[in-house]
């Protein structure tokens, strides 16, 4: 084998170690942003069960401090209380709709 053909073979080697690592590089992108949209959904969920909580909590306020009284509720009263059950509706749609579409997750390794 001459200097040339040495040479190229290293090249091919090269080449071949270079496209396995540009894969690896991939693979390990494609987790990251699958984690971020996890997370992104766990943080949403969240969000929604505290706007939940939240809205509970002023109602049970807000009838603690109105009882026996006749008056309209509060543009905020009003806003939260239908905040609380959109972020129901939704979380209820939401877990209902990923149920159907997400097979359990299993950890390789």
């Amino acid at each position: 084998m001459n200097a040339r053909e040495t040479q190229k073979q290293l090249l091919i080697e090269e080449s071949e170690l270079n496209r396995i690592q540009m894969g690896e590089r991939i693979d390990a992108i494609l987790n990251n942003g699958k984690s971020m949209v996890r997370d992104a959904k766990t943080m949403g969920w969240m969000a929604s069960s505290a706007a939940i909580l939240a809205g509970r909590f002023t109602n049970f306020q807000w009838g603690k401090t109105q009882a026996g009284r006749k008056s309209k509720p509060a543009y905020l009263q009003l806003f939260l209380q239908t905040t609380t059950e959109l972020a129901a509706l939704w979380l209820a749609y939401r877990t209902s709709r990923e149920a159907k579409k997400d097979p359990p997750e299993t950890e390789s390794e």
